[in-house]
């Protein structure tokens, strides 16, 4: 992920899973979201992974000071989402 992120900033990374070629393509933006733990503004970063015959897309979401609050994972119509159910901060 790029640091520091912009809105609509588009970036691809090819790279090898031993001898197979693959790549990702990411996306950035900025959004609200709602998960247990809150409402924030977050740094959304979308993406899609190729390798070989396999496809996979995957959304997170990341806010200053917390980290990674939200994320879905979809692959073959299946889709995984994690999601911050409390955070703390800290009171020093």
């Amino acid at each position: 992920i790029k640091n520091p992120s912009k809105a609509n900033e588009t970036w691809k990374q090819d790279y090898k899973l031993g001898k197979k070629a693959a790549s990702v393509t990411l996306n950035s933006n900025f959004e609200g979201v709602t998960v247990p733990a809150g409402k924030y503004l977050a740094l959304v970063i979308s993406g899609e992974v190729i390798e070989a015959d396999m496809k996979a897309k995957t959304t997170l979401w990341f806010v200053p000071k917390v980290g990674l609050v939200k994320q879905t994972y979809e692959i073959s119509k299946n889709i995984l989402t994690l999601e911050l159910e409390k955070y703390e901060f800290d009171k020093k």
